[in-house]
């Protein structure tokens, strides 16, 4: 090391120096500064002396500027792990209303007879009530336990109607004039059910008493046929005097008689003689027949006869005046015949079924031969 003084030179009064680090520095004047230089290698030069120059005060040196250490790197904020997010909470879901309750038709109250008379016709009610929460249309049945299992609940129904009722609602239903004709003899269940429920009550059935049998009256007359006969105004035949024959006779064919017997007899009227003959009564087609002809007793230009069957009123057994009114006409044929000319009359008092209207009288071709 080589002690050195430096000594500003005249026209220059800044010295500028660099240290190590390359920082700069202005030496403005020395004061007994002592410099240490190292040598490089060429001649050492001989020093100056130093003129005793009173050190400047020295400056205080500015900071040197510190060579940055390499700046640590700011570390990017870690990415922070993200918290589960809340879930937005869903708009609750209303609880959905209950949906009413089906209709219920309950059945109560069932008023019936307790006995009955077979064919009579009795009157069933009973008490209909909407026990549900919805308005409906259901039916209401009468029915009876036909096959005497103690229920009614695979029958069919006998009446049925349909009806409808509001939730809480109740009506009473009548089933009015019901035939008991078919019901058997015995007790039976019966009772008004709906598809929802059913009331029943037990019913005694008797025999009716035995019916006596009915009793006819067949008038073969001459013209028309009286429908309704009335003594007290002259409607009947022998009061307009064309009465020719008439048979009275029970269903049963038990009792035969009447005006107009024995069977065969000639009638003259007009010019004309009628004879009839061959009266029948058959009880289980119900048909009665007559046979007739004409013949010409002087003058006859033919004549018009009439047959006609009633029933007798209930209980008469024979013809009765005063409950004349009462006969029934069940059927008749009219006809007009020429002299020569013969027919079988026939009627039918007795229809196969019951309730199907009779079948209009026939002509029935008279065999061969004559009466």
């Amino acid at each position: 090391m080589t002690p050195a003084s430096i000594v500003a030179t005249e026209g220059n009064d800044e010295v500028l120096l660099f240290d190590e680090g390359g920082t700069g520095y202005d030496v403005t004047g020395t004061a007994g500064a002592t410099l240490s230089v190292q040598s490089g290698g060429g001649a050492t030069p001989t020093p100056e002396p130093a003129t005793p120059t009173p050190e400047p005060a020295t400056p205080t040196p500015e900071p040197a500027t510190p060579t940055p250490e390499p700046a640590t790197p700011t570390p990017e904020p870690a990415t922070p792990t993200p918290e589960p997010a809340t879930p937005t909470p869903e708009p609750a879901t209303p609880t959905p209303t209950p949906a009413p309750a089906a209709a219920n038709f309950e059945v109560s109250n069932l008023q019936a007879p307790g006995s009955i008379t077979q064919g009579d016709l009795i009157d069933v009610s009973a008490t209909v009530e909407n026990t549900g929460g919805q308005t409906a249309t259901k039916s209401v049945e009468f029915r009876v336990d036909t096959d005497n299992d103690g229920s009614i609940a695979d029958e069919s129904a006998v009446l049925s109607r349909d009806v409808e009722l509001a939730p809480g609602e109740s009506k009473t239903f009548s089933f009015e004039d019901v035939d008991t004709s078919g019901l058997p003899v015995g007790t039976l269940t019966h009772g008004v059910a709906t598809p929802d429920d059913s009331a029943t009550a037990r019913i005694t059935v008797e025999a009716p008493e035995p019916k006596a049998p009915a009793y006819f009256q067949f008038d073969l007359v001459e013209g028309e046929v009286i429908e309704q006969l009335d003594p007290d105004e002259g409607d009947t035949y022998h009061k307009q005097d064309r009465f020719i024959m008439a048979l009275i006779i029970s269903e049963d064919e038990q009792q035969r008689g009447g005006a107009g017997t024995p069977m065969h007899r000639t009638y003259q009227a007009e010019g004309c003689e009628v004879t009839y003959s061959w009266l029948s009564f058959d009880n289980t087609t119900g048909q009665s027949q007559v046979a007739v002809s004409v013949a010409d007793a002087g003058g006859c230009e033919g004549i018009t006869l009439s047959y006609a069957g009633y029933e007798l009123p209930d209980g008469a057994t024979g013809w009765d005046a005063d409950r004349a009114e009462e006969q029934e006409l069940k059927d008749s044929i009219t006809v007009t015949l020429n002299p020569g000319e013969e027919e079988v009359l026939t009627v039918d008092v007795t229809p196969e079924e019951p309730g199907t209207p009779n079948t209009p009288g026939q002509l029935i071709g008279h065999p061969a031969g004559g009466l």
